[in-house]
């Protein structure tokens, strides 16, 4: 081999190196070091990634948002969310993607104290927020104390028990109407005449009263178009319900009423976009909905409800995973 002719030194993208050029044409590259600088650095989660579902509340105007529940497992789902009458505490379901196994928990506004309360979903408190009404797969409907005692089921075929301002009055749907269930006496009437029966193939679970105690927001199949729909019956006015939004993509969309009882707030997945969002919808005047701008934009949501003051609103979601920064452990 010739011998060495020339030495060169280079840096390349923050590669420092030096190369030996020998002779008969020969190059040889010697690595000397090789360091990486940056200001800052990140990095992006695998794109199939799956954040923790989290149970968050921020007020209406958007200008804070907190994390009340943070679920350690990807796996475990978080749904339902449901304010206190007193706003303090809101009760929510967990499960590991299987309703069977779900728990209703609650948890305190203040301080994040949870509390299990036993098996069930889609809790509801009672106007004076002593009792808690559920569904139990395999149980059927029942109510229990806020502290989760006193558990008692009160009818095996049932979905969606909800109570009414009325504390001796609960409504729930048997699939294919909403009932209305005398506690004291455990009698049941339909709030549907046999016409409206006929026109829907099924009422779904999620089911809200108005503030006023005079309408509810409920989801059904319509027979003849064999579309999903939101709906609103009146309680005091016998006629047919009337159809808020049709064509929803999910028979468990959760939805609430606002405080002043014009708009519901509903989850909407529309075509391009991350997945559920929250829109408000107008009652009483025709229109899209709107989307609700105060709300975090970088989470899928699966539940919402709205205090009983006005100031915030609670959601069970999903955060999308984000670029975030990478902080490099000690040298």
């Amino acid at each position: 081999m010739g011998k060495v002719r020339d030495h060169d030194h280079d840096d390349v993208g923050g590669l420092r190196f030096t190369s030996i050029v020998k002779g008969r044409g020969q190059t040889e590259i010697v690595w000397k070091r090789m360091r990486l600088g940056a200001d800052e650095l990140n990095y992006r989660p695998p794109e199939k990634a799956t954040m923790p579902m989290t149970l968050s509340i921020f007020r209406v105007d958007g200008s804070e948002l907190r994390d009340l529940v943070v679920l350690d497992d990807s796996t475990e789902r978080i749904a339902s969310p449901a304010w206190s009458p007193d706003d303090l505490f809101i009760a929510f379901e967990q499960f590991p993607g299987d309703v069977d196994l779900s728990r209703i928990k609650k948890v305190k506004v203040e301080g994040g104290l949870v509390t299990d309360l036993g098996a069930g979903t889609v809790p509801d408190f009672s106007s004076d927020g002593k009792q808690i009404a559920f569904s139990a797969r395999n149980e059927g409907i029942g109510i229990m104390n806020s502290d989760g005692s006193e558990r008692r089921i009160l009818e095996r075929h049932g979905w969606g028990l909800i109570w009414s301002p009325n504390p001796s009055e609960l409504f729930f749907s048997n699939y294919r109407k909403l009932i209305r269930l005398d506690v004291s006496t455990g009698r049941q009437t339909s709030l549907f005449s046999d016409t409206v029966t006929n026109e829907l193939t099924q009422v779904f679970w999620n089911l809200d009263w108005s503030p006023d105690g005079q309408r509810i927001a409920f989801n059904a199949m319509d027979r003849s178009s064999n579309k999903r729909q939101l709906l609103v019956t009146s309680l005091s006015k016998p006629q047919p319900p009337k159809v808020l939004l049709s064509g929803l993509r999910y028979s468990h969309v959760d939805h609430c009423w606002s405080p002043d009882g014009n708009r519901i707030l509903i989850q909407i997945d529309q075509p391009g976009s991350i997945g559920r969002q929250l829109f408000l919808l107008d009652v009483d005047q025709a229109g899209a909905p709107i989307p609700l701008s105060s709300a975090p934009s970088d989470r899928i949501v699966f539940g919402a409800d709205w205090s009983h003051d006005g100031k915030w609103i609670a959601i069970a979601s999903q955060p999308i995973p984000q670029i975030r920064r990478w902080n490099a452990p000690p040298e």
